[in-house]
């Protein structure tokens, strides 16, 4: 923890500014003891909401023509909480750039948790969707050669169904909206705020949004073989081996006969040396399901492999989008055997 401050600091002496502490909890108090004592610096003001200290200060309280003549120093852990903060100073009028985190790299976790990019989006005036694209597009790992990838593999005519585990953000939900022009299109999201969002925003013509109530493994208000395309990104390595099974199975069940199944997984070529000597890249922390598992669970089901590719992402990214690495994540598309 002393060396995530020690490197905090050093980040926000470079930039030549004052630094404030906020908020000014256990790991506020951290900050201040390491900046006076090791590095021999005086904070030019601590500011916490919460705390009656005399030599404190409200956000409110902090004259605005002068927010940007310091280096924002946040020790905060709880998201909604840093959520907070961050709001706070935007209204400020505080530069972004002007904010460091005492979590550095973890940082990412928190940018991403749903109610800061749900903020972050609606403060910028654009979609979920969009303003997720415009932070990995800005890191080079389009979206778009994903999709073009799995659309030159299938053939889907329009009108049909779509069934997507997860979409999160709504990033390929609304790609996929736009490829196949779909005539119904279900959707399984965990994350309750990102759920109503989800339903609330993104309509496409023609094409019937459905919100589905998910539980972590299962498909269960989809009917048998109704779903011409069943997708998943970005799921199976953030679940248990036992989810990840049910939901195969779950897939292989939903998909009509002549349909398709495209997800993405982290195999055993995601354990690259760099990878696994960088103890910031999430990979340490994802499952990682061998490919031999993977195919011969659809293959003993008569599953056709149609095709198989693979593709850089971010694996994590930290303040100031820097990257903390990547991962090779392995894409599979199956088509179900039309024959009964």
């Amino acid at each position: 923890m002393k060396e995530k401050i020690r490197e905090a600091i050093g980040r926000c002496l470079k930039k030549n500014k004052k630094i404030a502490i906020y908020p000014f909890g256990v790991y506020g108090k951290m900050v201040k003891e390491i900046l006076n004592q090791e590095f021999g610096l005086q904070e030019c003001c601590i500011v916490d909401n919460y705390c009656a200290d005399r030599e404190m200060q409200c956000i409110t309280e902090i004259d605005t023509n002068q927010v940007n003549d310091y280096c924002w120093l946040i020790a905060c852990v709880n998201d909604a909480v840093f959520t907070e903060i961050v709001k706070s100073l935007d209204e400020l009028g505080v530069d972004r750039r002007n904010i460091e985190d005492v979590f550095g790299d973890e940082h990412y976790y928190h940018l991403y948790a749903p109610a800061f990019m749900l903020y972050d989006a609606a403060r910028q005036g654009i979609t979920l969707a969009q303003y997720y694209e415009n932070h990995y597009n800005a890191l080079g790992v389009k979206s778009d050669t994903v999709m073009d990838k799995v659309a030159d593999a299938i053939n889907l005519p329009g009108g049909g169904n779509i069934c997507e585990i997860g979409p999160g953000s709504g990033r390929l939900l609304v790609k996929l909206m736009e490829k196949f022009k779909p005539k119904k299109y279900e959707f399984y999201e965990i994350e309750k705020k990102l759920a109503e969002y989800i339903e609330g925003t993104y309509q496409y013509p023609g094409c019937q949004l459905i919100r589905r109530e998910a539980d972590g493994e299962s498909l269960k208000e989809t009917e048998d073989e109704s779903q011409d395309l069943v997708f998943a990104s970005n799921i199976f390595s953030l679940i248990s081996y036992a989810n990840t099974y049910q939901y195969f199975l779950e897939m292989m069940r939903v998909c009509k006969r002549g349909g398709y199944i495209v997800f993405d997984a982290h195999t055993e070529d995601a354990l690259a040396e760099s990878a696994l000597n960088n103890r910031q890249n999430p990979v340490n922390t994802w499952r990682i399901t061998p490919q031999t598992i993977i195919e011969n669970i659809f293959a003993q089901r008569k599953m056709k492999l149609i095709s198989k590719f693979k593709n850089l992402m971010v694996a994590g990214i930290g303040t100031d989008n820097r990257k903390v690495g990547n991962i090779v994540e392995t894409w599979y598309i199956y088509k179900k055997d039309d024959i009964g």
